[in-house]
């Protein structure tokens, strides 16, 4: 390791760091702007959204190490020739190989920070990141003092009961949607906990699989007992509806009967008297009629 090649290592690394300044700045204000439209729900206010896109940092850090160390490359060598640096390293007697050589060895010291950061300090930070805002978000006091979320995970929404703090799970359901977002299977854990590598553990599993009951061959009302037989039998979700009796299709309601039609005043005017219509219409020509014939 020569004088020049830490020069060079220094001016590539300082590149790279001005690069990768404006990359971070620009991705945390686009994250901070997709926040604003969250910041006073439940509980996710300014300090929330402020710690979601800093702890999202190193996640783009790493994503865009490959291009910031392109650039700061390009700028750092660029500013060495800029300032006839690297016409005197030449003229030193540095070769273009040795100078190959050591933005090599830069770029593979970099590579090795940025794997770090993509193993060690990254998902570690996301996944804060993640469950912070994802608690702040979707948490909600019941009314027995209880705490309940609700989250939606590609094809699957998933119910989490009573936490007991931030990394104890209480009660969680996962409903499983088919292809056609139709109920496959709901999953029941008594309890659960949160695991190494952004895992978790869930404990009292219970699976119940309704994907044969969906099938479009089975018959509704074998449709309807099976989930008739999940809702019913979970006192979880075994709750009276108020609004149940609100529920029927009031499309197909039974015809009102005349005798009930003939007492409102509205059905008087627009059903009744056009019905009898014609009957006046041929009374007043006879009356009309017979008048002609006395005069």
């Amino acid at each position: 390791m020569t004088i020049l090649d830490r020069y060079i290592w220094r001016a590539m690394a300082a590149g790279t760091l001005l690069v990768m300044s404006v990359l971070l700045a620009l991705s945390g204000f686009v994250n901070f702007v997709q926040q604003v439209d969250h910041i006073g729900t439940a509980h996710y206010q300014l300090p929330q959204a402020m710690t979601y896109v800093l702890a999202s940092l190193p996640r783009s850090a790493h994503e865009m190490l490959s291009i910031a160390v392109l650039l700061g490359t390009l700028h750092g060598l660029g500013a060495l020739a800029a300032k006839s640096e690297l016409l005197v390293m030449r003229a030193s007697g540095l070769s273009v190989r040795r100078l190959a050589v050591a933005v090599f060895i830069a770029a593979l010291g970099m590579m090795i920070v940025g794997l770090a950061l993509g193993e060690l300090i990254a998902p570690s930070a996301q996944r804060y990141a993640s469950r912070m805002r994802m608690f702040s978000l979707n948490e909600e006091l019941s009314e027995a003092g209880g705490q309940n979320a609700w989250v939606k995970d590609g094809n699957q929404i998933i119910n989490i009961q009573s936490q007991g703090d931030r990394e104890a799970l209480g009660e969680v359901y996962i409903f499983t949607l088919d292809a056609d977002h139709k109920l496959a299977s709901v999953t029941r854990a008594l309890s659960g906990g949160f695991g190494t590598g952004g895992t978790w553990s869930l404990y009292d599993l219970r699976e119940s699989d309704f994907t044969g009951f969906m099938q479009p061959k089975v018959e509704d009302n074998l449709r309807r007992a099976a989930l008739k037989k999940l809702f019913s039998g979970d006192p979880h979700f075994n709750i009276p509806d108020p609004f149940e009796p609100y529920s029927r299709d009031w499309n197909i309601a039974d015809p009102i009967p005349p005798e009930m039609l003939a007492t409102l005043n509205q059905a008087k005017v627009l059903l009744f008297d056009k019905q009898h219509e014609p009957e006046k219409a041929q009374a007043e020509a006879q009356k009309l009629k017979d008048d002609n014939g006395k005069k």
